[in-house]
């Protein structure tokens, strides 16, 4: 793979350091913020941390420990760190074997955080960060697969935006300030906007003509700086680079050879990629208000979100307490799987007689929908890759007012 990799070619020698910039801000981010919090042994004990639906015996893994408890968790940190820095110094010194090696294994390491230690990770730029180090890494034909790549998520993006919500607007007049910049007489048809900037200027992105990329990366960036004032900048700053690299300052326009077929690295990680995005479309019900199979793959706000999650536990001693979550954030995806998954600890760990549990759902300002209402949940199970009828998506209208949000 390495041998036919040129590091005299500039724009793969920037995506390259783009690739470790990603890795460090990751790592500064996990470090700060997320890390520690959800692969300590401590949050295993305080019923914190959530395993993949998929994967839901993570926990035993959870064998770190941050102050004052220990230093185990910063010291794997500070050691990802020095291969990430070893990894610049590799590519400064234009030796990619070595590089390679440096940044294979914090590229794994993040892989292993986002898809199977934790489910509390957020983010697109996790998702675009590692399907295009992959790529960088093991694809033969490294700009072909990630033009691919860039344009697929792209549509996979407007495939999420097809419902009501964007149709009509709701998405965004449910909030409380509406969007910067744009009167409230129009938002309801900025999600059509929105849709369409997903899916037209991606498309011109593969036109042969130059004149026709820049139209379109024009547009592009012009809506990711826009969107940066609303959602933040972290998948700004990632993905705009990287879509001037490959489309404008590469010259050599796309072109589909048959010696590209032959790239099996490549095409397995765009299958893979793809495949995670289209596992929803298989589990009967909307993902949005369910979120079953919502997170699997690449998400995006695509919904205004509210909820309340309300438990009535009873204790072997006739103890009861009464606990209610509830989320106002609208970029926050509600899913009852985190509510089941600490629920089911709590049967485990304590000595617990039944719970009773209701999970109530607003999207885009719509009623509140009770979509989960069972007289004992230590009872329930939950299975990742089909629908859980417990979690019922035509549940009762709750008479509960649905405020204005945020993001």
């Amino acid at each position: 793979m390495y041998k036919i990799f040129d590091f005299k070619d500039s724009v793969l020698y920037a995506l390259c350091f783009l690739l470790i910039v990603d890795l460090w801000n990751t790592l500064l981010f996990f470090g700060s913020n997320i890390l520690k919090l959800q692969i300590t042994k401590a949050q295993v004990l305080s019923n914190s941390a959530v395993c993949p639906p998929y994967f839901q015996d993570c926990l035993s893994l959870y064998v770190f420990d941050v102050p004052p408890d220990g230093y185990s968790q910063n010291i794997v940190l500070a050691g990802i760190g020095g291969l990430v820095f070893l990894a610049l110094f590799f590519l400064y010194t234009r030796d990619f074997v070595r590089f390679s090696y440096c940044i294979a294994i914090p590229l794994f390491c993040k892989i292993l955080i986002v898809y199977f230690l934790t489910y509390l990770v957020p983010g697109n730029y996790n998702v675009l960060g590692i399907f295009f180090g992959l790529i960088l890494l093991f694809s033969i034909h490294k700009i072909f697969f990630l033009r691919i790549l860039m344009v697929s998520f792209y549509l996979c993006a407007s495939v999420l935006k097809v419902h009501s919500g964007y149709l009509t607007g709701t998405v965004f007049s449910s909030l409380a300030l509406g969007l910067p910049l744009v009167p409230d007489i129009v938002l309801p048809y900025v999600g059509i906007i929105f849709l369409l900037i997903c899916i037209i200027p991606p498309l011109c992105l593969l036109a042969p003509s130059k004149r026709i990329r820049l139209v379109a990366l024009f547009i592009l960036t012009v809506f990711h700086v826009y969107s940066a004032s609303v959602v933040g900048q972290r998948y700004v700053v990632l993905v705009l680079p990287i879509l001037w690299l490959l489309f404008y300052f590469k010259e050599e326009s796309f072109v589909c050879n048959k010696q590209y077929l032959k790239d099996w690295g490549g095409i397995i990680i765009i299958s893979c990629m793809l495949l995670l995005q289209c596992l929803p479309l298989f589990i009967q019900g909307d993902e949005r208000l369910t979120g079953e199979g919502y997170r699997y793959g690449y998400y995006m706000y695509d919904g205004n979100h509210q909820c309340v999650s309300t438990k009535k536990i009873v204790l072997d001693n006739g103890e009861i307490r009464n606990l209610v979550w509830e989320n106002k954030k609208a970029m926050f995806a509600c899913d009852p799987y985190e509510e089941w998954y600490k629920i089911k600890r709590w049967c485990d760990l304590e000595k617990v007689r039944n719970i009773e549990w209701t999970y109530d759902h607003s999207l885009n300002g719509a009623p509140y929908r009770r979509i989960v209402d069972v007289k004992n949940a230590c009872e329930l199970t939950y299975h990742p890759f089909s629908h859980n009828e417990w979690i019922r998506e035509d549940g009762a209208t709750i008479d509960k007012k649905v405020i204005k949000n945020s993001f």
